[in-house]
Parts: C-alpha cells; sequence; structure tokens
C-alpha cells in the first residue's frame, strides 16, 4: 500500500469521528439550546482534510463527482466548482474510459492505471484505487489518483536499463561463449599443430636439441631409432653440455652459443665422436629462436660426406701421382733398361776375360805372372775373382729386375691398359683369384663366397684378377691367427658390387687415407712395395669404377669395389 493510499484511509477515520462529534453536538443543541440562538458555527470538517492531503482525491456517487480536494485541482486544472455534480470521466482521456467504467462499476478497490485528461487536454499517466465511503449520509466512493509520468518514466527508464544490461549481459555471455569455443578449437588446433610438428621434428634425419640460456637441454627430437641417438632423448633433458659431451666438444658448444646469444647470428662448427661402430663426424648449426633467449641446434651426420670428401682428394691426389709417376717411370725406365742391357754384356765379357786369362797363364805360370795376378786381383787364384764378379753382376742383374718391375708397376697405375676390356663375368675373376691363393688361406682362414646373379661388366679380365688377387692377398695377410674372409657380389641399380672383408687386424685411422697411395704400406720393411693397393685403384678408376675402404682396428677391414654394369 502507499504512503498516499495509507494517509486517505488515516483522514477517513479522522472524518468519521469528526462527523460523530458533529452529531452528537448536533442533539445537544437540539435538546438544550434556547430558540433564540443562531445555528451553530460549526464547518464541514472533510473538506478541510481533503485539501491537505497530497494525494488528488475525488467522491463521487456513480461517477457523478461530488467532491474533489486541493491536489485534483492542481493535477487536472479543474476548479471544484467546475466539476461538482459532473461526470467523473472528464479526468479520464476517452481511450482509458471504458476501462474505467468497468472498475467503477465492479465496485473494487483494486489499484490499477488510466490515461489522464487535464483540462488543457493534455494527458498524462495516473494511477487510482478507490473505496466506498458515506458521504453525507449517502453510498460514495472516493478515489486516490497520483500522477505516475515521472514514475512511469524512471520505471521505463529501469527496465530499459535493465533490458540494455540484460542483453549486455546475454551479448557478453554469448561473446565469451563463442570466445571460449574459438580458444579451445585454437588451443585444440595448436595442440593438434604441436604434436604434428613435434612428430614431424621427431621423424627429420637429423638430430635437434633447444638449449636455454644456460647451456641446458630444454628440448630434443629425433626418432626413437635414430642411428646416431647414442642416449634416449630424456637423458639430455635438463642436463648441460658440458656434462655430455667430450672437453673439445663441449668448448665448441660454449663457443657457438655466446656467439648466437650475443651476436643473434648462426654460428656452426663440425666435430667427430667415437663410436662403438668407429668414429662419426657431425655438424652443428645453432640459430637463435626468435622472441626468446633459447637456440636451437640441429646437428647432423656428414660422416659420409667427409668419406666423399676424402675420397674426392684421394682420387685428386692419385691423379697428380699418376701424372708424376708416369713421368718418374719415363725418366727410370730407359737408364735401367740400358744397365739390365749393359750388365748381360758385362757377365758375358767376364766370362770371356776368365777364359782367355785361364789361357794365357797356362797350367804352370811363373812366379813373377803369380805375384801379379794377386797385386792386381787380390787373390792368387784369378777364379775366386771371377766368382765374385759374377755375384756382383748377379746382384745387380737382380736389382735391375726388381727396377723394371717397379717402373711396370708405376706405369700400369698411371695408364692402366684399356685395349683388352670384353663383357665379363665378375664372378669368374673373384674365382679365380680365390683359387690361386687357396694355398696362402690354409686351416685357420675360413672363406665365405657369396655370389648373387650379376650382370656383366666391360673390363679387363686380367687386370681384374690382379685386381682381386691383391685384395683377397691383403685380407689374408691381416689376420695373424684366425678368422674369416667374406667375398661377396650383387648388383645395385646400374653398378656391380664386390665387398672383401676380414676379421683381421683393421687398419688405423690416420692411416685409412693413404692405403691406396703408392709406395704407403703397412707392412714390415721387405714385405711389399705399397704399390698393390694403388694399382688396384688405378685399374678400378680406369674402368669407371671406384674403391672405398672401411676400417675398424682391432676388427677388420672392408674394401668395397664398385664397376658400372655393360652397356
Amino acid at each position: 500500500m502507499s504512503y498516499g493510499h495509507r494517509a486517505i484511509e488515516l483522514m477517513l477515520e479522522a472524518w468519521d469521528a469528526a462527523g460523530r462529534e458533529a452529531a452528537a453536538l448536533r442533539e445537544r443543541l437540539g435538546r438544550g439550546t434556547s430558540p433564540d440562538a443562531g445555528p451553530p458555527d460549526v464547518r464541514e470538517p472533510f473538506q478541510a482534510l481533503l485539501d491537505v492531503s497530497l494525494c488528488g482525491l475525488v467522491i463521487h456517487e456513480a461517477g457523478t463527482v461530488r467532491a474533489i480536494n486541493r491536489a485534483i485541482t492542481d493535477l487536472f486544472g479543474y476548479e471544484q466548482p467546475e466539476v461538482v455534480g459532473k461526470s467523473a470521466m472528464r479526468f479520464v482521456a476517452p481511450e482509458s474510459r471504458d476501462e474505467m467504467r468497468r472498475q467503477i462499476s465492479s465496485g473494487e478497490g483494486r489499484l490499477f492505471e488510466f490515461l489522464g485528461k487535464r483540462r488543457d487536454g493534455s494527458t498524462f499517466r495516473a494511477q487510482v484505487r478507490g473505496q466506498a465511503i458515506r458521504y453525507k449520509g449517502r453510498p460514495a466512493r472516493i478515489a486516490s489518483i497520483q500522477d505516475v509520468t515521472e514514475h512511469r518514466q524512471a520505471a521505463e527508464k529501469l527496465r530499459a536499463s535493465e533490458e540494455r544490461l540484460r542483453r549486455l549481459n546475454e551479448e557478453l555471455e554469448q561473446r565469451v561463449d563463442t570466445r571460449t569455443r574459438e580458444l579451445t578449437q585454437r588451443t585444440a588446433q595448436l595442440e593438434s599443430s604441436r604434436r604434428d610438428i613435434d612428430l614431424v621434428l621427431s621423424s627429420m634425419p637429423y638430430l635437434m636439441f633447444v638449449h636455454d640460456a644456460d647451456g641446458r637441454f630444454s628440448a630434443f627430437y629425433a626418432r626413437q631409432d635414430h642411428p646416431d641417438l647414442l642416449l634416449p632423448p630424456a637423458e639430455f633433458l635438463g642436463r648441460h653440455y658440458s656434462d655430455m659431451l667430450p672437453p673439445t666438444v663441449a668448448e665448441q658448444t660454449r663457443q657457438a652459443l655466446h656467439k648466437v646469444l650475443e651476436t643473434g647470428e648462426r654460428a656452426a662448427f663440425e666435430y667427430s665422436l667415437e663410436t662403438p661402430g668407429g668414429r662419426v663426424y657431425f655438424e652443428a648449426t645453432l640459430s637463435r629462436i626468435a622472441n626468446s633467449a633459447e637456440v636451437l641446434a640441429v646437428v647432423h651426420n656428414i660422416t659420409a660426406r667427409k668419406r666423399s670428401e676424402a675420397q674426392l682428394m684421394r682420387m685428386e691426389k692419385m691423379a697428380a701421382l699418376g701424372q708424376l709417376l708416369a713421368g718418374v717411370a719415363h725418366e727410370i725406365n730407359n737408364p735401367v733398361n740400358f744397365i739390365y742391357g749393359n750388365l748381360s754384356l758385362i757377365a758375358e765379357a767376364g766370362e770371356k776375360t776368365q777364359v782367355l786369362l785361364q789361357e794365357l797363364l797356362g797350367p804352370a805360370p811363373t812366379d813373377a805372372t803369380q805375384r801379379r795376378i794377386e797385386t792386381v786381383l787380390g787373390t792368387s787364384e784369378p777364379s775366386e775373382f771371377f766368382d765374385d764378379m759374377k755375384g756382383v753382376v748377379r746382384d745387380c742383374t737382380e736389382g735391375a729386375r726388381r727396377v723394371r718391375e717397379i717402373v711396370k708397376s708405376l706405369r700400369s697405375f698411371a695408364h692402366p691398359e684399356r685395349d683388352r676390356r670384353i663383357p665379363t663375368d665378375i664372378r669368374e675373376c673373384l674365382s679365380n683369384a680365390l683359387t690361386l691363393l687357396s694355398h696362402e688361406v690354409g686351416a685357420r682362414i675360413s672363406v665365405v663366397r657369396d655370389f648373387a646373379e650379376v650382370k656383366p661388366v666391360r673390363a679387363d679380365p686380367a687386370q681384374l684378377n690382379q685386381v682381386f688377387t691383391n685384395l683377397v692377398l691383403n685380407a689374408i695377410q691381416a689376420i695373424d691367427d684366425e678368422g674369416e674372409i667374406h667375398v661377396i657380389a650383387f648388383d645395385d641399380t646400374e653398378e656391380v658390387v664386390v665387398t672383401v672383408r676380414d676379421t683381421g687386424r683393421g687398419i688405423e685411422e690416420t692411416d685409412q687415407d693413404r692405403v691406396f697411395e703408392p709406395f704407403f704400406t703397412t707392412k714390415e720393411i721387405g714385405q711389399g712395395t705399397g704399390l698393390g693397393l694403388a694399382i688396384c685403384y688405378g685399374i678400378v678408376e680406369a674402368h669407371g669404377g671406384r674403391i672405398e675402404l672401411e676400417s675398424t682396428p682391432g676388427r677388420g677391414s672392408t674394401f668395397t669395389v664398385r664397376l658400372p654394369v655393360e652397356q
């Protein structure tokens, strides 16, 4: 109940009390007042009570106005004489009169709103509540009316504000939901992308590390079965590079990290590690990760490249040596031929001189002749002198012969013969070499043959026999006690491949780059000239092929010969 309507109730109670006092006063005056006395000067108290109310009040009988208060005049612009006895509908705009009539006829005291009409024709929103009373002894109704325009406007503004807030809240919730879904979807996409990136990085043929600013491994990407992975990735995470690398490699890493973090430039260096399978060469490239203090290190195995570079260097060296040796062999060959030819003449002359001397001396030379012989020859027996000379000539002849063989080998290395090449089954050459050296194998060495069907190569069979004989002989000589030699032949696309692998001493890493050089040998003095592998290299290269070495000291060596197939 509003304050105005409660005031009306209190006012009605006061009016009833005033009415009772006025009735009692009239009754006393009727009984005891003198006829000469005038009517009592008693004002009707109800109008005064109506006028002090701040709420507009209208008293009507069945819709006919009987009284209004001052607030109604202020609200509608009508003075009391203008409306008393007139219809109360003049206070109501046409569009609200039907509803007002229903409320009056129902007799209910329900609070409701209507559109009020002022004297000047303007309208406003009003709120009314009616209540049955008795007015001057007759049934009537009193209606309290309030202008609720400002209240309605405030309520409309409040409702509009609440609606805006509701819409904003709904829109905000919708945006939050949409953004949440987008972020969730984006997070899922990023997680999927991260997994895909991790999968790609882990599938690459490289080893990829991430170092933090302190040099610790913060991430690691590599296949679980990566051949260069010496430890599981988990063993690296959180550990410092100096704990995982040899001192020399750790120092290289320190310098590279310092350069990358200080300058932002890339840094690269090469290093090697000793592994159970031999020495492996790596190249590390370090780059700073954008907007980060971390460094990405990409490491890849360059052992094959190093071997190819070494092979190329050997080929270039061999080409230069070939030219040099060709000139040396030519320069040596002529004098050696002169020496070798003249030694035979010297031997023949010595024999003739011995026969002539024996004829001149006769069976009994004089004492003077004997002394002269002893003075000149250094012995009293001319036969001893000539025997010594024959020995000297034989030694010189043998030496000259060996020099001629060396020169011949040098010429074979520099210019292998190329004019007797025919389609050749390489397995026959291998079988010939193994048969020739069967007496060298004996019972202490087991020879394993694995010859697949191979295509023919265009080659000189005699020269290939020489190559494979040298390789098998080297394998035999590399095995001190018992061991195995595996001789394998197979096709590899456009090449025929032959490998000769032994379980012998192996070759030191420092010597592996020199084994194909002329005159280089790991054998003891007098056991070889150092030309065998050099000649093999020259023959294979002349056939358009290549020869390679892999060796681990203490575990053995493998020589691989690759020759192009017959086109």
